[in-house]
């Protein structure tokens, strides 16, 4: 009883989800996953003037190449699953990049300057 209910839950769950993806674009029609991915580039492309101007050049080269990857993505008019499996390959590569670097290469400190 309590798995089946939980399985209706979860069902409902990706259901809403996937409802709340598929967004219309001005003609009433078609998928507009591409504006997502054009919405990231400008928020990595504002990341990426502050990091400059905080002059961490490294991360703000970082987030420049981030946001040349959102932007070229965002006008290749890809299907919305495809939109969704470069997303999900983007945040494993990230993961994966951010635990090596916080385990092997990151020196903990507590601001020392």
């Amino acid at each position: 009883m309590l798995l089946t209910r939980f399985i209706y839950n979860l069902k409902w769950v990706v259901y809403n989800i996937n409802d709340s993806l598929t967004m219309k674009d001005e003609k009433g029609g078609g998928r507009s996953m591409d504006r997502m991915f054009r919405v990231l580039a400008f928020w990595t492309g504002i990341f990426t003037v502050m990091f400059y101007a905080g002059d961490m050049m490294e991360a703000a080269l970082l987030s420049l190449v981030q946001t040349a990857f959102f932007l070229a993505i965002g006008y290749l008019k890809l299907s919305e699953r495809m939109y969704i499996y470069i997303f999900f390959s983007y945040l494993t590569v990230f993961m994966i990049g951010f635990t090596y670097y916080s385990s092997f290469i990151l020196v903990p400190s507590f601001g020392g300057h």
